[in-house]
């Protein structure tokens, strides 16, 4: 016999309301008034360190076109459907010139601000520098560990 474990909503006093079918959720109450009161957007956010950013804007004004590829959790710099950013991709969005662009990569690479890694073989993806920008609050430890020894960097840990 294939045991259905059955739910219900109850009053205070243990009396029961409905029962819950497949597919319901659970809200509690501060829950609902927290959806009813805000609404979810369609905008990618990154965080920056306001501490750098200027500098690095001052380094290659090329990065200001980096932000919006920086993935979620990993802070690669890919499209949303993970094809690798390269300075060819960034020289055709920008309209800047590839020798230009190039340039701009390999300062921003001296400077900490990004790093190239060798993926799958011969292909190249750079990542982006959290203690710079990030998409959230939580980064995995070997995008921390590319730019351990980065300027950028908070001393005061």
């Amino acid at each position: 016999m294939d045991s259905v474990e059955q739910l219900f909503i109850v009053n205070s006093n243990g009396e029961v309301l409905q029962s819950l079918e497949k597919g319901d959720r659970i809200l509690r109450y501060k829950s609902k008034k927290y959806l009813q009161d805000t609404e979810k957007t369609k905008y990618r956010f990154v965080k920056f360190n306001i501490d750098h950013i200027e500098e690095v804007l001052e380094i290659a004004p090329i990065v200001k076109h980096l932000f919006r590829y920086i993935s979620f959790t990993s802070n690669l710099l890919a499209y949303e459907n993970y094809v690798y950013v390269t300075p060819r991709n960034i020289s055709m969005v920008t309209g800047k010139s590839l020798s230009n662009v190039r340039k701009q990569f390999q300062k921003l690479e001296r400077y900490d601000v990004i790093k190239k890694k060798r993926i799958n073989g011969n292909k190249y993806a750079y990542y982006f520098n959290p203690y710079i920008a990030c998409r959230s609050s939580r980064i995995e430890i070997d995008t921390l560990n590319l730019f351990c020894k980065s300027r950028y960097v908070r001393s005061d840990k």
